[in-house]
């Protein structure tokens, strides 16, 4: 899901006149990838795999800047990052760099989210919260 809203985003920030003024993008939607926080937790299979396989196949496709809208993907980074020697964007230190007024920041994340940004505090709901953001985020 976070992968359709960051592609709408970058549609409607593109100053279009017309289809050929987009960005060529390329998208690889699978769903099949083992789920990042269960890992993250420690109770589910190893997601760096299959999120290997699919930055292979969007460099083969022509790629070469790759961005990951998933938020808990994004505690796996400096491991992708070793797999590929095209840029990976992450967004979520890019997102703490544009906003160095504020020493809290509040994200909407899953409980295998993290936020490495140093100074800063992350601002978690509650347990039952966050679990019940997790359900959103299956069900959607």
């Amino acid at each position: 899901m976070a992968t359709s809203v960051f592609f709408s985003q970058v549609i409607a920030a593109t100053p279009a006149q017309g289809d050929q003024d987009h960005r060529h993008i390329l998208v690889d939607c699978y769903p099949q990838i083992p789920d990042r926080t269960e890992f993250l937790l420690g109770s589910g299979p190893d997601p760096v795999p299959a999120i290997t396989e699919g930055i292979q196949r969007l460099t083969t496709g022509g790629a070469t800047l790759i961005v990951i809208p998933c938020n808990t993907a994004n505690a796996l980074l400096a491991r992708r990052r070793e797999l590929t020697e095209f840029p990976i964007l992450d967004w979520v230190t890019t997102s703490v760099v544009e906003m160095e007024v504020s020493s809290s920041i509040g994200i909407l994340a899953t409980s295998g989210s993290s936020l490495p940004a140093a100074g800063r505090t992350l601002l978690a709901c509650a347990a039952s919260r966050s679990s019940c953001l997790a359900e959103q985020v299956r069900t959607a």
